[in-house]
């Protein structure tokens, strides 16, 4: 995280591309050439929350995966 910051990344999107395993870009609001991602936007805001913290009554990470339809089971948590 220290070095995606330093780089100056979107963090947002360097833990999207961590939760979801996928390439950064895949998790901006716009591709590297300008044009739209709106599933991007839509997985970099769900993991603000992972950075900022969310209040809610199950941990953000839980939220993200169930959202998503992901298996707990299948993932370390």
């Amino acid at each position: 995280m220290t070095d995606a910051y330093m780089q100056g990344k979107d963090l947002y999107a360097t833990i999207a591309s961590g939760v979801y395993k996928n390439n950064y870009w895949d998790n901006m609001e716009h591709l590297e050439d300008g044009t739209p991602n709106p599933e991007g936007k839509k997985r970099r805001s769900n993991c603000k929350s992972l950075l900022l913290g969310k209040r809610n009554v199950m941990p953000p990470y839980i939220v993200i995966y169930k959202d998503n339809d992901v298996n707990l089971d299948d993932k370390r948590v």
